[in-house]
């Protein structure tokens, strides 16, 4: 199930204006605050508008203008690459270290047989 934050992302950047019906309808939580959820997204940067629907009394509406629809859409595709990017990087320092590690651990085991044959070639006795 969606979170009321995640399906507040999504409404608003189809570029509909939205209310809390809205919100309320799309969800199965029914005392939802969707001026919380605008003051988080705002929070984070979005440019998020808001105004009164005319003939409804009190009634807000919340929108994103195009520009700042495409912005933020450019942005989490830029976002989403870089993560590919820095996980690709990771597995292959994590491939690295794994090959360093197996390789030191391959000399210490050689040291140690090496050490081992030359205290036996030198006459010690083990009692």
């Amino acid at each position: 199930m969606k979170t009321t934050l995640q399906v507040t992302k999504e409404l608003l950047l189809t570029g509909r204006h939205i209310n809390f019906r809205d919100l309320e309808a799309n969800t199965d939580i029914k005392s939802c605050k969707l001026t919380q959820r605008v003051y988080d997204l705002r929070q984070s940067g979005w440019n998020i508008k808001s105004g009164i629907v005319k003939g409804k009394g009190g009634l807000k509406e919340y929108w994103l203008e195009p520009q700042e629809i495409e912005r933020i859409k450019n942005k989490q595709s830029r976002t989403i690459s870089e993560q590919n990017a820095s996980d690709e990087q990771l597995l292959t320092e994590n491939k690295n270290l794994a090959e360093k590690a197996s390789e030191s651990l391959k000399n210490e085991d050689e040291a140690y047989y090496t050490e081992q044959l030359g205290i036996g070639l030198l006459g010690g006795r083990n009692y």
